[in-house]
């Protein structure tokens, strides 16, 4: 008897020990998970207010400069032709390039090599956290020569469009992939979805107020890729058009969507509603919302950040 009750007694020890510990580990994930949403979110609140500033630089022209401005620049060609190589050559392939090349970019005067910057940006390979970068150096390019964003988006929305169609005509031609076609289309996807990243983000910053040839990109996407029994090959290829058009909606919900920026966010705007709605004063909220994002001035979510390579 004495032997079984030092035995329940241990196990009782032992069961209350094991949930002492995993209330603990609990308590620490979660703390964990705070402290990652909170990083997040300060991240988020950066973002937007370095949109803000560029929206602001960016809005201000026209007038772009007097012929006086450029005369204070360097014109000096063969830095100006090292600068255009060093944009063609890497963009999308050295980390912090575009950094430098804004940094460049403040000193020289490249009215003449317009362009061919517009040219060597969209044929960069392009990843999702090279954009940030390259946002800045277009607004910069943007605020000084008149020319450079007309040419940048028509390019970048026809570069985008001939990247959706390749993709949708090699999912339904359903041929052998060899290795190196494989490396193909997936540097082919990650590029469409930096093209795409630029294109939105670029707008968010005040470059263009072209929101409709975004959505037009987007429904095509959608329409191209909607009938799957269509397609013969791999189902997970077949299904990464929609899964971009997903990443869109997720990074683009506030600004371009009018929905909340975070997941937490949802319910507090959806209790607020509520609220607001037995007030009277629902109708007034939503319009503001609205109005927001109609402009794109006041930041974006930025969720995916850091999964620039679940596509890949």
């Amino acid at each position: 008897r004495w032997c079984s009750t030092t035995t329940t007694t241990a196990a009782a020890a032992a069961a209350e020990e094991a949930a002492r510990k995993k209330h603990e580990e609990e308590q620490r994930q979660r703390q964990l998970e705070a402290e990652a949403a909170e990083r997040a979110e300060e991240q988020r609140r950066e973002k937007r207010e370095r949109w803000l500033v560029l929206r602001a630089k960016n809005t201000a022209v026209p007038p772009w400069p007097r012929r006086d401005f450029f005369k204070k620049l360097e014109s000096n060609l063969k830095k100006a032709t090292a600068f255009v190589k060093r944009v063609r050559s890497q963009l999308g392939v050295a980390d912090g390039a575009a950094d430098a090349l804004v940094r460049d970019c403040e000193k020289l005067n490249l009215s003449h090599y317009v362009d061919e910057i517009v040219s060597a940006i969209v044929e960069a390979p392009l990843r999702v956290k090279d954009v940030g970068g390259v946002v800045e150096l277009c607004s910069l390019m943007h605020q000084r020569y008149s020319s450079f964003s007309e040419d940048l988006v028509s390019n970048l929305t026809t570069s985008i469009e001939s990247l959706v169609a390749a993709a949708d005509e090699k999912l339904r031609s359903n041929a052998a992939t060899s290795t190196a076609s494989a490396n193909e289309e997936e540097t082919a996807a990650i590029r469409l979805r930096a093209q795409l990243r630029l294109l939105v983000e670029l707008y968010f910053v005040g470059v263009h107020e072209n929101a409709a040839g975004i959505s037009d990109i987007v429904v095509d996407v959608i329409e191209r890729h909607a009938p799957f029994k269509s397609y013969k090959g791999d189902d997970a290829a077949a299904l990464y058009p929609l899964q971009l058009v997903v990443n869109f909606s997720r990074f683009s919900r506030h600004l371009l969507l009018g929905l909340p920026m975070t997941a937490t966010s949802i319910t507090t705007t959806t209790t607020a509603a509520t609220a607001a709605g037995a007030a009277g004063a629902a109708g007034d909220g939503d319009a503001d919302v609205a109005g927001d994002s109609g402009r794109g001035g006041d930041g974006g979510d930025d969720d995916d950040d850091d999964d620039d390579d679940d596509l890949a």
